[in-house]
């Protein structure tokens, strides 16, 4: 049996999840190019469930690509029968049987069905533009990708495959930028960037790119700040350069400035529920008077539940002593976590969502929201230090000290860290030396600190 098939053999028969991992397999030998290996490993995946239809489909796929076009075929048209208004077979169909066969107008009759289904699935536009261009209709195949990018599909090869139609496609340019950006390809989103500036500078979108991705992204906020506020007076009306001027600023220290810039954009006419929304968050961190209210209209004007916004409301009724009101906003945002966007903020904002969530004896959801903003901020240590007590109240003594050494990790002088760690390791965890060093620091930290004098009682008990 081949390696990898034994390997992944040896996986099924230790976990349930073991189809998984053979198709997972198989997908990345049909990436190498390792038809026949893919194959042998999807035919152990089918023994074990033949009705594993990402196996099946996966199976269509190299079959096809080993010449064996007859049972791709007969896969795909049971996968199809039974399933016909599952896209990724739809799409498989389309592309090994209505385009193999050269049937252009059933595959792209079949691929609009897919993407009116799920305007989103990027892979779909991308082989309907292959369609239009097999067909010789280039030009219709440039405005299918100029559909995709417009419904938000910023998708690499997508981007690529329509750039080869039309290198003066800017916006394909433009969105190719933001994604190489968002890969951390910076080199290659700037040289992307930098022509299409100097051949464009009048361009609001160029510019603002331009100030996203290359001085934004080097730390020069000044030019960053001319260069949006040189775009905001061409057009003051265009939100999304008011959103990223105060980013900008926030990101310089500047958040009074941020909180001018956001009024100023309301009252311009731009609009943007991110806008008030912006204004509000940074009015409460600042604890301005006015922050209650405009929390409150942000939540009112936003199209979608903010779980950030009830967040911050939430904080600001509970340091007033409104506790039921306080816990009503919790609630909410525990309801909507998937509503805190990426924001160099956002760390913030999923700490405290799980403090609300593990006020509301919601644990599992709790440790989740500390686990993200840890992830989202690798220099931020307090969800990590919350995720630890909440690990050790939960009695998972072992994981709390991983996570407390992780905090310490970030931030070597974290006397709550030392603390914790100091009374596991002399409690449940059983290991006197360590105890003692992370006791002792403790002590050093702040001597009339009432965790230290808990230390200094624990540490003179120890043998």
């Amino acid at each position: 049996m081949d390696e990898a098939v034994a390997v992944a053999a040896r996986a099924s028969a230790a976990a349930p999840w073991s189809l998984q991992a053979l198709v997972t397999e198989a997908d990345a030998e049909i990436h190498r190019g390792r038809y026949q290996r893919a194959l042998d490993l999807l035919d152990r995946a089918l023994e074990l469930n033949d009705r594993f239809w990402e196996a099946r489909l996966e199976r269509s796929r190299c079959l096809a690509s080993l010449g064996r076009n007859d049972e791709a075929v007969a896969e795909l048209e049971s996968l199809l029968e039974a399933s016909p208004d599952n896209n990724w077979v739809a799409l498989r169909y389309a592309e090994i049987v209505e385009l193999g066969s050269g049937d252009y107008n059933a595959a792209e009759r079949r691929l609009r069905t897919v993407i009116s289904r799920n305007p989103s699935f990027a892979q779909a536009w991308l082989l309907l533009g292959t369609v239009l261009t097999r067909a010789g209709r280039a030009s219709d195949a440039v405005s299918v990708y100029r559909e995709a990018i417009a419904s938000g599909v910023a998708d690499l090869d997508l981007l690529d495959r329509a750039l080869e139609l039309n290198d003066h496609f800017l916006e394909a340019r433009l969105e190719r930028s933001r994604c190489l950006a968002s890969l951390g390809r910076n080199d290659e989103a700037v040289a992307e960037l930098e022509p299409l500036l100097e051949a464009s500078p009048d361009n609001n979108w160029v510019a603002l790119r331009y100030a996203e991705f290359v001085e934004l992204a080097s730390g020069d906020y000044n030019a960053a700040e001319r260069r949006l506020r040189t775009v905001i007076s061409r057009n003051p009306s265009f939100a999304q350069a008011w959103l990223l001027l105060g980013t900008v600023l926030t990101h310089a220290g500047r958040a009074s400035d941020a909180v001018s810039v956001y009024r100023e954009a309301i009252a311009s006419g731009a609009v943007d529920s991110d806008l008030p929304a912006r204004l509000a968050l940074l009015l409460a961190e600042a604890s301005d008077p006015a922050a209650e209210t405009a929390l409150r209209e942000a939540i009112r004007s936003s199209p979608a539940v903010r779980a950030d916004l009830h967040l911050a409301l939430g904080e600001l009724l509970s340091a007033q002593g409104r506790r039921d009101e306080a816990r009503h906003q919790f609630e909410i945002a525990g309801a909507a976590p998937a509503a805190i966007a990426r924001e160099p903020t956002a760390a913030g904002a999923w700490n405290n969502l799980g403090i609300a969530l593990e006020e509301l004896g919601r644990t599992q959801e709790a440790e989740t929201a500390y686990r993200r903003a840890g992830e989202i901020d690798t220099r931020d240590s307090r969800a990590l230090f919350n995720l630890g007590i909440l690990l050790r109240t939960s009695s998972r003594y072992e994981e709390a000290a991983i996570v407390q050494q992780e905090v310490l990790a970030r931030n070597p002088a974290h006397s709550g860290a030392h603390f914790e760690l100091g009374m596991l390791y002399a409690g449940f965890l059983g290991d006197i030396e360590r105890a003692k060093v992370h006791l002792q620091a403790t002590i050093d930290a702040d001597p009339n600190h009432p965790r230290a004098k808990q230390a200094r009682f624990v540490l003179d008990q120890l043998p």
